[in-house]
């Protein structure tokens, strides 16, 4: 029997505005082919979808495009949109993961998946999976919020920020995944393929 893996981000459907929710998507996809994987998210955005209702963060910036709300909402936190989809995520995502089990949970959308898999963690003992995709940003004040949920595997992007966990967490598993692509091993100079295609080209 496949494993049960649950990847949580609310965002997922709604926008592809901050990059983690093609992650999300895209990973959910690749892990599909090896686990009985189950992607949580606000809108359907695959066949792995499971749509579970909160307010997402890209709906609260939609409505901040209103002076009044914007200013109504920013008077109480630096970012309200965050916030507001962690709290209303955490209240829908946290039952749904309680009465339907799984093996990990991979969290990506910030503080406010953490906290749903750190709260089905305390029940079950189910492990977390995350990548921290702030890095030092902020000099590293966003990873050392997130390094108090303490996931069981968290995923970084390269040695400077490994080293810099375990100057705060020692016995934290810490496992690089580059973001990107290796300069060491790629490089524009060598050999080139000629694809024939005249003009402007747009891969994606």
């Amino acid at each position: 029997m496949k494993k049960k893996v649950a990847v949580i981000h609310p965002e997922a459907g709604f926008s592809s505005s901050g990059g983690s929710q093609l992650s999300a998507y895209e990973m959910a996809e690749h892990l599909a082919k090896f686990f009985d994987v189950k992607l949580l998210s606000s809108s359907k955005c695959s066949e792995l979808s499971v749509v579970i209702p909160c307010i997402p963060r890209g709906k609260v910036k939609k409505a901040q495009r209103n002076k009044v709300i914007d200013w109504f909402l920013t008077r109480f936190v630096s970012n309200p949109s965050l916030l507001i989809e962690s709290i209303t995520s955490f209240l829908t995502y946290t039952p749904y993961l309680i009465f339907k089990r799984c093996d990990v949970i991979y969290p990506n959308n910030d503080y406010g998946g953490l906290a749903v898999a750190a709260v089905v963690r305390k029940l079950f003992k189910t492990p977390i999976l995350y990548t921290e995709r702030a890095g030092m940003v902020s000099n590293g004040k966003v990873l050392r919020r997130n390094l108090k949920f303490k996931p069981d595997c968290l995923v970084v992007f390269n040695e400077e920020t490994k080293a810099y966990v375990h100057s705060i967490a020692p016995k934290q598993r810490v496992e690089i995944i580059p973001n990107g692509v290796n300069l060491g091993k790629f490089s524009p100079e060598g050999e080139k393929f000629d694809h024939g295609l005249i003009g402007k080209v747009a891969l994606t």
